[in-house]
Formats: structure tokens, sequence, C-alpha cells
């Protein structure tokens, strides 16, 4: 093994550990203290002065009640600077979680949550409505985001990750269960931009589940219009799963101006050390940014 850096070994050897799985799995043994702590399964709770619904057999719900927060480098990180009038987009909002934090951070603007489950968008409704102040700045758009607008897109969507071991036919490595979206239609963002008038659009966030490429392809318009920032969630399982690599991003993005990084360590990420930095089994979000300053 001579002439390979003992760190970049190291690195590589953790990466294609099953972090994700490790995840569900620790969640799974925080979930009855958390219980017992909570006095019950579900109920009303304030975070950083937000009201969420939460029902802890969820991932998502008990991470929150737990650490106060999900996924927070995804909304606060070194790309994203949102100005208080800000136009965002939420493309697989699921519950609002971000989506609300996102309304609280741009008190003169607007953020658009998608999400086309029945089950995830039943939350996301319930979290609006516990929100009065900050309802009026989030449209919740029932729809899948995809490449192109189709009244029938034959899609589905993950939109449970049940901690109880209740559930079942989860995916095999992030435990997610797939929910009922009949009848509900796809929209490409270039579209919904255009149906909107919207003339800027300041950031966009993407967890579609593997979806995220097609949501991209669908927004190249509105890309090399106005250069948001771009937060996507990547796995190099989800891409051999949908037979893409990271190379359809670099084609597509590239000649838009954009560079990506780690959203949540700030490194590049590009052709060269891609497989350094995504992990085999487990999700990292990329931070697309356009424009020659690229590093805030």
């Amino acid at each position: 093994m001579a002439g390979r850096h003992p760190g970049r070994m190291l690195r590589s050897w953790l990466w294609q550990l099953p972090w994700t799985r490790f995840k569900l799995l620790a969640a799974r043994a925080l979930y009855y203290p958390a219980v017992l702590a909570f006095g019950r399964t579900r109920g009303t709770v304030v975070r950083n002065g937000i009201r969420y619904d939460l029902d802890l057999r969820e991932g998502i719900d008990l991470s929150l009640f737990i650490l106060g927060s999900f996924q927070p480098h995804v909304v606060r990180n070194r790309f994203v600077q949102l100005p208080r009038d800000g136009v965002v987009v939420d493309v697989g909002a699921n519950g609002g979680i971000l989506a609300l934090q996102l309304a609280q951070a741009v008190p003169g603007g607007r953020v658009f949550a998608f999400e086309p489950t029945d089950y995830a968008f039943a939350k996301l409704i319930r979290n609006l409505e516990l929100n009065p102040e900050l309802s009026p700045r989030v449209e919740a758009v029932q729809a899948f985001v995809s490449s192109a607008s189709a009244a029938r897109p034959g899609l589905s969507a993950y939109a449970s990750w049940r901690v109880d071991g209740a559930s079942s036919g989860n995916h095999p490595l992030h435990g997610g269960t797939a929910k009922s979206a009949d009848a509900i239609g796809a929209v490409s963002l270039d579209d919904f931009a255009a149906q909107r008038g919207l003339h800027r659009v300041d950031f966009i966030k993407i967890d579609t589940d593997g979806h995220e490429l097609e949501v991209l392809r669908g927004a190249r318009g509105l890309l090399a219009r106005h250069k948001p920032v771009v937060v996507f969630e990547i796995a190099r399982y989800v891409m051999e799963e949908r037979g893409i690599a990271f190379s359809d991003y670099v084609s597509l993005l590239a000649p838009l101006g954009y560079a990506l990084f780690d959203a949540k360590s700030g490194v590049g990420i590009d052709l060269a050390n891609h497989t350094e930095r995504i992990p085999a089994r487990a999700t990292i979000d990329i931070a697309a940014v356009a424009g020659p300053a690229t590093l805030p």
C-alpha cells in the first residue's frame, strides 16, 4: 500500500460503512426513552420558536425532538445567505421542518414547499396551521417536481422513516417507506417559475431520495437566469440504483457556471475526488454555487 495517504485510506474505509443504517438503528434505540420523556408518541413541541406536531415514531420527528433541529447544515452553511425578501424553493418538503425554518429566515420573502405524498403533505399543512405568523410566507404545493411536467408521471416517493419497527416494505438501506401519491401530477421548476411569474429565486433545496438529477434537469432555465444556490442530497448507492453517475450532475451544472461543494464541510467536490467525498452507503448534501465568487 506504499504511496497511499493514511488519512485517505481511513476515509475510504469509513465511507464504505452503511452510516444511514447506523443512524436508523441509533434512532430506534432512542425511540422508547424519548417516548418516556415526552409521555406520549405524538404531540406539539416548540423548537427555535417554531411549533411542530411531532410523531416520535417517525425518524425525522424524533431527530427534531431530541436534537432540536433536523439537518441544520442544509439551510445554515457558508453558501446559503438569504436576503430578508428571499424567494426559496423546497423540493421534498415532507412535513415542513425545513420549509418553516426557511420561512423564518425570509420575513419579507416567499417559500414554495413541494411535497407529493398524501401522508407528508397532511403533516406539512398541519405544521403550517400551527405557525400562523410563518404560514403566509409558505405556499404548499402537492406535486412531484421532475424534469418535465406531466399529469401522470408514474413516480413514487419515500415519506416515512419509522423507528418503532411497525412499517414494512422499507428501502433496504435508508429504511424509508414509499407513501401514496395517487393522481398527483409532476411539474418542472422551469414551468412552475413561468406559471407564477417568478422574477428571482435565491435558494433551492432538493431532497427527493434519488430523483434530484431529474429535478435539476427541469430547472435548467431557472438556474441559468437566476443562479440560485442549490443544496441537494446525493449518495453513491442511490446513483447506482438509478443508473446515473456523478458526471451527469457535473455535465448539467458546470456549463451553467456552477461549482460543487460539501454543504457541511465546504470542501469542493469534482470528478477527481467525488468517490472520496461521497459515501458509498450514506448520503451527504452538496451545495451548487454559481459565479466566480464560489467561496463566500
